[in-house]
């Protein structure tokens, strides 16, 4: 387990749901016409930009009080999946990361990579079609004390599926890549991206600028890269937990679904097309 990063998820809710009150008017503003496009209200955007964890507070509170049912959650996680796909490679550094260690290729990687949220906004539109939203009021504007509240209860279950999942990578995870039809660079690219997306990056930056890999075996290498992290971090250890915590098991269970249903296929594709271009 890692306690700082346990310290940082209550910080981060709780400094979240402050700022959004400060700034949720200026963003539902402009939000109103993407809103009206996907058929969410923009007071929920405006709330998902700003602090994910939020939202999805607002929506389970919502969602055990009756107001809202399982398709608004799954339309809301779909629709907003762009923007958290760009808040969060913002927040991380991965946008000047990838166009500056790796140019036009990393412009590639950032547009494929962004593929899957896309795909998912527009499943998420078809699904939130006819849906009856509350009315931006009924999310609620939390004040101090309520929003220590919600933080330290967020940050006590995230505490406890991070204690969960740490106890089961002491297993350890072995993932075999000799068998790819890649060079033995791309292979170590492909295993510094499983580890971290960042990483992956930076170890193709220099390689790539020195001949000693392609741009097509970058993208191949960094993208199935991203698929063994997914699989084997971000997914279990990361967003099983985040809507685990927050939705019953069958609410999140379906989020998931959708999520890997749209991601896998959608990124295999392209290293399926990569191959072939190869």
């Amino acid at each position: 387990m890692d306690p700082l990063r346990i310290g940082l998820v209550f910080v981060s809710v709780f400094l979240g749901l402050r700022l959004a009150g400060v700034l949720m008017g200026r963003l539902e503003r402009a939000l109103a016409p993407v809103s009206r496009g996907v058929g969410v209200p923009a007071g929920l955007l405006a709330v998902g930009v700003l602090e994910p964890r939020l939202a999805h507070g607002a929506l389970s509170r919502l969602l055990r009080e009756g107001t809202v049912t399982e398709r608004h959650v799954v339309a809301y996680s779909l629709v907003s999946w762009p923007f958290r796909f760009t808040v969060m490679y913002l927040r991380l550094g991965l946008f000047p990361l990838a166009l500056g260690a790796l140019g036009v290729v990393g412009a590639a990687y950032l547009a494929i990579v962004s593929v899957p949220s896309l795909v998912g906004l527009v499943v998420g539109v078809a699904v939130a079609r006819g849906l009856s939203w509350p009315q931006p009021d009924a999310v609620p504007r939390e004040r101090t004390l309520s929003a220590l509240r919600q933080a330290l209860g967020v940050t006590v279950r995230y505490a406890a599926f991070e204690a969960l999942f740490y106890g089961l990578s002491l297993l350890g995870v072995s993932v075999p890549l000799n068998w790819l039809p890649l060079s033995p660079t791309a292979v170590a690219v492909l295993a510094a991206a499983s580890v971290r997306p960042s990483i992956g990056i930076m170890a193709a930056g220099p390689a790539l600028a020195n001949g000693l890999i392609t741009s097509t075996e970058t993208l191949a290498a960094l993208l199935m890269g991203r698929l063994v992290y997914m699989t084997v971090y971000e997914f279990p250890r990361s967003t099983v937990q985040f809507y685990a915590s927050y939705y019953p098991a069958r609410t999140a269970m379906r989020i998931l679904m959708y999520t890997a249903g749209i991601m896998y296929p959608t990124t295999a594709l392209f290293v399926v097309a990569l191959f072939m271009y190869r």
